[in-house]
């Protein structure tokens, strides 16, 4: 005759194997299911040869997000074709000269139009 399994084993069990599955989630995505990130576009009119969703997007060597989703749009009356580039613009990296961030001082609309700037 087999012996039963204790209920508080098996609950053990199914609650330890919960905690590892959202530890490892949370390590593997490297925090970022609680970064806010502002999206952004650029829009190129060439080859982008290389570039994949996921890539760093750094200005002036600096990390500052990552690249979210590439199109290819084509605009068949021009017979031309166009890359959007949408990237993640990580909260906080970008601040002022007090060390203020952007995103907190200005509202969400003129922020866009400075990093627009930037771009």
């Amino acid at each position: 005759m087999s012996k039963q399994a204790s209920p508080i084993a098996v609950g053990s069990f199914v609650i330890g194997a919960i905690v590892l599955i959202v530890a490892g989630v949370l390590l593997l995505g490297s925090g970022k299911f609680f970064t806010k990130t502002h999206t952004a576009v650029a829009v190129f009119p060439g080859n982008v040869k290389g570039l994949k969703v996921g890539a760093a997007v750094e200005f002036r060597g600096v990390r500052i997000g990552s690249v979210k989703d590439i199109k290819v749009l084509m605009d068949l009356p021009k017979k031309k074709v166009y890359v959007p580039v949408y990237f993640d613009i990580e909260n906080g990296v970008i601040a002022d000269m007090n060390f203020k961030q952007l995103s907190r001082q200005l509202p969400e609309k003129e922020w866009h139009a400075e990093v627009e700037k930037l771009i």
